[in-house]
Protein backbone atom coordinates (compact mmCIF):
# COMPACT_ATOMS: atom_id res chain seq x y z
CA UNK A 1 0.00 0.00 0.00
CA UNK A 2 2.41 2.19 0.97
CA UNK A 3 4.86 1.72 -2.01
CA UNK A 4 2.10 2.02 -4.38
CA UNK A 5 1.45 5.48 -2.52
CA UNK A 6 4.82 6.76 -3.06
CA UNK A 7 4.88 5.91 -6.95
CA UNK A 8 1.17 7.46 -7.09
CA UNK A 9 2.74 10.72 -5.80
CA UNK A 10 6.73 10.23 -6.83
CA UNK A 11 7.88 10.03 -3.75
CA UNK A 12 11.26 8.37 -4.53
CA UNK A 13 14.66 8.64 -3.08
CA UNK A 14 17.30 11.25 -3.65
CA UNK A 15 20.01 9.87 -5.82
CA UNK A 16 23.56 11.22 -4.48
CA UNK A 17 26.98 9.75 -4.14
CA UNK A 18 26.53 8.32 -0.81
CA UNK A 19 24.10 5.98 -1.47
CA UNK A 20 24.83 2.16 -3.00
CA UNK A 21 21.07 2.06 -4.64
CA UNK A 22 21.26 3.64 -8.06
CA UNK A 23 17.43 2.82 -8.92
CA UNK A 24 14.97 5.00 -7.95
CA UNK A 25 13.26 3.44 -4.74
CA UNK A 26 9.76 4.50 -2.45
CA UNK A 27 11.17 6.38 0.42
CA UNK A 28 8.60 6.41 2.64
CA UNK A 29 8.31 2.98 4.26
CA UNK A 30 8.49 4.34 7.55
CA UNK A 31 4.69 5.25 7.22
CA UNK A 32 4.45 1.35 7.15
CA UNK A 33 6.43 0.23 9.87
CA UNK A 34 4.26 3.36 12.08
CA UNK A 35 1.64 1.81 11.10
CA UNK A 36 2.34 -1.74 11.80
CA UNK A 37 3.55 -0.88 15.02
CA UNK A 38 0.24 1.42 15.85
CA UNK A 39 -1.86 -1.26 14.64
CA UNK A 40 -0.78 -3.67 17.10
CA UNK A 41 -1.13 -1.59 20.19
CA UNK A 42 -5.16 -1.01 18.75
CA UNK A 43 -5.62 -4.48 18.31
CA UNK A 44 -4.13 -4.80 22.00
CA UNK A 45 -6.41 -2.14 23.33
CA UNK A 46 -9.66 -3.16 21.70
CA UNK A 47 -9.32 -6.87 22.64
CA UNK A 48 -7.07 -7.66 25.60
CA UNK A 49 -7.79 -4.66 27.34
CA UNK A 50 -8.68 -6.45 30.84
CA UNK A 51 -6.99 -9.49 30.53
CA UNK A 52 -3.34 -7.65 30.34
CA UNK A 53 -3.66 -3.85 31.20
CA UNK A 54 -4.88 -1.63 33.47
CA UNK A 55 -5.84 1.60 32.45
CA UNK A 56 -3.17 3.90 33.54
CA UNK A 57 -0.32 1.30 31.58
CA UNK A 58 -2.41 2.15 28.67
CA UNK A 59 -1.93 5.88 29.39
CA UNK A 60 1.68 5.04 29.00
CA UNK A 61 1.36 3.23 26.17
CA UNK A 62 -0.81 5.56 24.07
CA UNK A 63 1.93 8.15 25.10
CA UNK A 64 5.01 6.28 23.60
CA UNK A 65 2.59 6.12 20.50
CA UNK A 66 2.77 9.54 20.18
CA UNK A 67 5.99 10.00 20.76
CA UNK A 68 6.92 7.71 18.15
CA UNK A 69 4.06 8.96 15.50
CA UNK A 70 5.72 12.66 16.48
CA UNK A 71 8.88 11.10 15.43
CA UNK A 72 8.05 9.42 12.73
CA UNK A 73 6.59 12.50 11.15
CA UNK A 74 9.60 14.66 11.90
CA UNK A 75 11.67 12.22 9.34
CA UNK A 76 8.53 12.26 7.17
CA UNK A 77 8.87 15.53 6.31
CA UNK A 78 12.61 15.63 6.00
CA UNK A 79 12.35 12.94 3.64
CA UNK A 80 9.54 15.02 2.02
CA UNK A 81 11.12 18.68 2.02
CA UNK A 82 14.27 18.19 3.22
CA UNK A 83 15.00 19.76 6.66
CA UNK A 84 18.47 21.32 7.71
CA UNK A 85 19.83 18.95 10.27
CA UNK A 86 20.32 21.58 12.76
CA UNK A 87 16.28 21.94 12.69
CA UNK A 88 15.65 18.71 13.51
CA UNK A 89 18.42 18.34 16.08
CA UNK A 90 17.00 21.23 17.74
CA UNK A 91 13.02 20.10 17.39
CA UNK A 92 14.53 16.71 18.84
CA UNK A 93 16.13 18.07 22.11
CA UNK A 94 13.14 19.69 22.89
CA UNK A 95 11.08 16.48 22.71
CA UNK A 96 13.73 14.89 24.46
CA UNK A 97 12.89 17.26 27.05
CA UNK A 98 9.28 16.71 27.18
CA UNK A 99 9.96 13.16 27.61
CA UNK A 100 12.27 13.62 30.07
CA UNK A 101 9.66 16.37 31.99
CA UNK A 102 6.36 14.51 31.29
CA UNK A 103 7.59 10.37 31.05
CA UNK A 104 10.30 9.32 32.34
CA UNK A 105 14.19 9.86 32.86
CA UNK A 106 17.61 8.16 33.86
CA UNK A 107 17.78 8.93 37.66
CA UNK A 108 19.96 5.78 38.81
CA UNK A 109 22.67 4.01 37.43
CA UNK A 110 23.93 0.54 38.21
CA UNK A 111 26.94 -0.90 36.76
CA UNK A 112 26.62 -4.49 37.23
CA UNK A 113 28.08 -7.35 35.97
CA UNK A 114 28.02 -11.51 35.37
CA UNK A 115 25.71 -10.72 38.80
CA UNK A 116 28.82 -8.58 40.49
CA UNK A 117 28.24 -5.41 41.53
CA UNK A 118 30.23 -2.62 40.81
CA UNK A 119 28.78 0.55 41.24
CA UNK A 120 25.15 2.20 42.00
CA UNK A 121 24.18 5.79 42.65
CA UNK A 122 21.75 8.22 41.93
CA UNK A 123 21.88 11.23 39.44
CA UNK A 124 20.72 15.02 40.43
CA UNK A 125 17.61 15.70 38.59
CA UNK A 126 18.91 18.11 36.32
CA UNK A 127 21.91 15.67 34.95
CA UNK A 128 19.24 13.09 34.57
CA UNK A 129 17.28 15.59 32.35
CA UNK A 130 20.64 15.72 30.39
CA UNK A 131 21.40 12.49 30.41
CA UNK A 132 17.98 11.47 29.05
CA UNK A 133 18.09 13.51 26.81
CA UNK A 134 21.58 13.10 25.38
CA UNK A 135 20.27 9.45 25.57
CA UNK A 136 17.05 9.64 23.14
CA UNK A 137 18.65 12.31 20.69
CA UNK A 138 21.64 10.31 20.43
CA UNK A 139 20.64 6.71 19.89
CA UNK A 140 17.62 7.76 17.25
CA UNK A 141 20.21 9.52 15.30
CA UNK A 142 22.78 6.65 15.49
CA UNK A 143 19.93 4.70 14.52
CA UNK A 144 18.99 7.09 11.67
CA UNK A 145 22.98 7.10 10.54
CA UNK A 146 23.42 3.03 10.00
CA UNK A 147 20.19 3.22 7.34
CA UNK A 148 22.50 2.98 4.71
CA UNK A 149 22.13 -0.57 3.29
CA UNK A 150 18.78 -2.40 2.30
CA UNK A 151 17.94 -4.20 5.11
CA UNK A 152 20.26 -2.64 7.38
CA UNK A 153 18.76 -0.98 10.23
CA UNK A 154 15.55 -2.87 10.08
CA UNK A 155 17.59 -5.97 10.55
CA UNK A 156 19.62 -4.47 13.59
CA UNK A 157 15.57 -3.44 14.71
CA UNK A 158 14.93 -6.93 14.60
CA UNK A 159 17.60 -8.58 16.45
CA UNK A 160 17.82 -5.46 19.12
CA UNK A 161 13.80 -5.73 19.79
CA UNK A 162 14.26 -9.69 20.32
CA UNK A 163 16.55 -8.68 23.09
CA UNK A 164 14.12 -6.87 24.61
CA UNK A 165 11.12 -8.72 24.32
CA UNK A 166 13.62 -12.03 26.27
CA UNK A 167 14.75 -9.34 28.97
CA UNK A 168 11.18 -8.06 29.55
CA UNK A 169 9.45 -11.21 29.71
CA UNK A 170 12.05 -12.80 32.07
CA UNK A 171 11.59 -9.71 34.36
CA UNK A 172 7.79 -10.26 33.83
CA UNK A 173 7.65 -6.46 32.95
CA UNK A 174 4.25 -6.40 30.81
CA UNK A 175 4.78 -2.66 29.60
CA UNK A 176 8.13 -2.98 27.35
CA UNK A 177 7.50 -6.51 26.77
CA UNK A 178 4.13 -5.95 24.37
CA UNK A 179 6.27 -2.36 23.28
CA UNK A 180 9.01 -4.51 21.82
CA UNK A 181 6.57 -6.99 20.47
CA UNK A 182 4.69 -4.58 18.46
CA UNK A 183 8.01 -3.00 17.36
CA UNK A 184 9.71 -6.86 16.44
CA UNK A 185 6.79 -8.06 14.68
CA UNK A 186 6.41 -4.49 12.27
CA UNK A 187 9.94 -4.69 11.42
CA UNK A 188 10.15 -7.87 10.72
CA UNK A 189 6.96 -7.29 8.21
CA UNK A 190 8.56 -4.77 6.87
CA UNK A 191 12.11 -6.68 6.72
CA UNK A 192 10.33 -8.70 3.77
CA UNK A 193 10.31 -5.69 1.61
CA UNK A 194 13.46 -3.87 2.27
CA UNK A 195 15.63 -6.35 2.40
CA UNK A 196 18.09 -6.62 -0.53
CA UNK A 197 17.21 -5.77 -2.98
CA UNK A 198 14.98 -3.17 -1.34
CA UNK A 199 11.42 -3.02 -2.85
CA UNK A 200 11.20 0.48 -0.63
CA UNK A 201 13.30 2.75 1.82
CA UNK A 202 12.09 3.50 5.05
CA UNK A 203 13.51 6.70 4.76
CA UNK A 204 14.08 9.25 7.82
CA UNK A 205 10.49 8.63 8.99
CA UNK A 206 11.12 5.26 9.77
CA UNK A 207 14.42 5.52 11.20
CA UNK A 208 13.56 8.11 13.62
CA UNK A 209 10.77 5.89 14.67
CA UNK A 210 12.60 2.77 15.07
CA UNK A 211 15.50 4.88 16.45
CA UNK A 212 13.29 6.87 19.80
CA UNK A 213 11.45 3.53 20.75
CA UNK A 214 14.77 1.75 20.95
CA UNK A 215 16.22 4.38 22.90
CA UNK A 216 13.10 4.29 25.27
CA UNK A 217 13.44 0.15 25.16
CA UNK A 218 16.80 0.40 26.59
CA UNK A 219 15.36 2.41 29.69
CA UNK A 220 12.21 0.65 30.43
CA UNK A 221 13.67 -2.86 29.58
CA UNK A 222 16.42 -2.60 32.58
CA UNK A 223 14.34 -1.44 35.10
CA UNK A 224 12.23 -4.56 36.70
CA UNK A 225 10.35 -2.74 39.71
CA UNK A 226 8.83 -0.02 36.80
CA UNK A 227 5.57 1.07 38.40
CA UNK A 228 2.80 2.59 36.25
CA UNK A 229 0.45 3.31 39.12
CA UNK A 230 0.63 7.10 38.45
CA UNK A 231 -0.69 9.36 36.49
CA UNK A 232 1.35 9.91 32.92
CA UNK A 233 1.73 13.47 34.26
CA UNK A 234 4.31 12.53 36.74
CA UNK A 235 7.78 11.42 36.08
CA UNK A 236 8.99 7.87 36.73
CA UNK A 237 12.37 7.29 37.61
CA UNK A 238 13.89 4.45 35.81
CA UNK A 239 16.56 2.59 37.52
CA UNK A 240 18.90 1.79 34.45
CA UNK A 241 22.13 -0.98 34.22
CA UNK A 242 24.64 0.88 31.67
CA UNK A 243 26.34 -1.97 30.72
CA UNK A 244 23.04 -3.48 28.80
CA UNK A 245 21.97 -1.30 26.73
CA UNK A 246 25.27 -0.02 25.61
CA UNK A 247 26.65 -3.38 24.91
CA UNK A 248 23.28 -3.88 22.93
CA UNK A 249 23.50 -0.71 21.22
CA UNK A 250 27.91 -0.65 20.98
CA UNK A 251 27.98 -0.87 17.12
CA UNK A 252 25.30 1.92 16.37
CA UNK A 253 26.95 4.14 19.28
CA UNK A 254 30.51 2.90 17.94
CA UNK A 255 29.72 4.36 14.27
CA UNK A 256 28.28 7.58 15.69
CA UNK A 257 31.28 8.86 17.86
CA UNK A 258 33.66 7.98 15.29
CA UNK A 259 31.73 9.44 12.44
CA UNK A 260 31.69 12.48 14.60
CA UNK A 261 35.40 12.12 15.61
CA UNK A 262 36.47 11.60 12.20
CA UNK A 263 34.58 14.92 10.98
CA UNK A 264 35.95 17.22 13.31
CA UNK A 265 39.29 16.12 13.15
CA UNK A 266 38.77 16.88 9.20
CA UNK A 267 37.51 19.93 10.16
CA UNK A 268 34.27 19.34 8.40
CA UNK A 269 31.10 19.99 10.37
CA UNK A 270 29.34 17.19 12.41
CA UNK A 271 26.43 17.34 10.18
CA UNK A 272 28.55 16.81 7.15
CA UNK A 273 27.75 13.74 4.81
CA UNK A 274 30.19 11.33 4.37
CA UNK A 275 31.14 7.89 3.42
CA UNK A 276 32.98 7.03 6.92
CA UNK A 277 30.07 5.60 8.30
CA UNK A 278 30.60 1.28 9.26
CA UNK A 279 28.98 -0.11 6.21
CA UNK A 280 30.58 2.62 4.01
CA UNK A 281 33.82 1.05 5.23
CA UNK A 282 33.19 -2.37 5.31
CA UNK A 283 31.92 -1.78 1.55
CA UNK A 284 35.52 -0.29 0.98
CA UNK A 285 36.98 -3.65 1.43
CA UNK A 286 35.47 -5.06 -1.62
CA UNK A 287 32.63 -7.11 -0.26
CA UNK A 288 29.26 -7.13 -1.64
CA UNK A 289 26.35 -5.03 0.05
CA UNK A 290 24.73 -7.98 0.79
CA UNK A 291 27.56 -9.71 2.44
CA UNK A 292 28.47 -6.49 4.02
CA UNK A 293 24.67 -6.29 5.69
CA UNK A 294 25.26 -9.94 7.17
CA UNK A 295 29.03 -9.17 8.38
CA UNK A 296 26.95 -6.56 10.72
CA UNK A 297 24.14 -8.43 11.91
CA UNK A 298 26.90 -11.23 13.18
CA UNK A 299 28.45 -8.43 14.88
CA UNK A 300 25.21 -6.66 16.41
CA UNK A 301 24.44 -10.25 17.58
CA UNK A 302 27.33 -11.16 19.20
CA UNK A 303 26.87 -7.61 21.05
CA UNK A 304 23.49 -8.68 21.54
CA UNK A 305 24.09 -12.07 23.29
CA UNK A 306 27.18 -10.83 24.95
CA UNK A 307 24.38 -7.84 26.96
CA UNK A 308 23.09 -10.53 28.81
CA UNK A 309 25.68 -11.03 31.20
CA UNK A 310 24.83 -7.36 32.57
CA UNK A 311 21.24 -9.09 33.62
CA UNK A 312 21.11 -9.95 37.56
CA UNK A 313 19.74 -13.37 36.61
CA UNK A 314 21.12 -16.64 36.76
CA UNK A 315 18.69 -18.02 34.06
CA UNK A 316 19.48 -15.09 31.72
CA UNK A 317 23.35 -15.82 32.12
CA UNK A 318 22.58 -19.20 31.31
CA UNK A 319 20.26 -18.39 28.08
CA UNK A 320 23.61 -16.41 27.38
CA UNK A 321 25.31 -19.04 27.41
CA UNK A 322 23.67 -20.83 25.70
CA UNK A 323 23.34 -18.59 22.87
CA UNK A 324 27.12 -17.68 22.51
CA UNK A 325 27.25 -21.75 22.15
CA UNK A 326 24.81 -22.38 19.25
CA UNK A 327 26.47 -19.26 18.00
CA UNK A 328 29.83 -19.94 18.12
CA UNK A 329 29.78 -23.32 17.49
CA UNK A 330 27.33 -24.26 15.15
CA UNK A 331 25.42 -21.44 13.73
CA UNK A 332 28.76 -19.82 12.24
CA UNK A 333 29.41 -23.02 10.27
CA UNK A 334 26.85 -23.83 6.79
CA UNK A 335 27.05 -27.20 7.29
CA UNK A 336 26.32 -27.11 10.86
CA UNK A 337 23.99 -24.71 10.15
CA UNK A 338 22.16 -27.46 8.00
CA UNK A 339 22.21 -30.13 10.50
CA UNK A 340 21.09 -27.65 13.41
CA UNK A 341 18.01 -27.22 11.15
CA UNK A 342 17.51 -30.90 10.90
CA UNK A 343 17.81 -31.81 14.15
CA UNK A 344 15.23 -28.50 15.37
CA UNK A 345 12.65 -30.49 12.52
CA UNK A 346 13.32 -33.90 13.59
CA UNK A 347 12.47 -32.83 17.09
CA UNK A 348 9.38 -30.83 16.17
CA UNK A 349 8.26 -34.02 14.14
Amino acid sequence: LVINIGIKYNLYDFIDTRKEKKIPTVRIGGMAITFGFISSIIFLDKFFYDQILHQSDFNYLNLIVIIGIFFSILGLLDDLFNISAIKRLIIQIFSGLIISFVFFNIKTISLYFMNIDLLDFNIPYIASVLITILWLVGITNAFNWLDGLDGLLIGLSVIYSTAFLIVSFNSQNIFPFIHSSALLGASIGFLKYNRYPAKIFMGDSGSYFVGINMASLAIMSCNNNISFENQFTNIIGIEISSFFPLMIFLLPIFDMIFVIVKRINDNKSIFYPDRNHLHHRILKLGLNERKVVHKIYHFALITTIFSFTNIKNLEVISFFLTLSLVYFFILRNKENQKLFMSIVILNKV
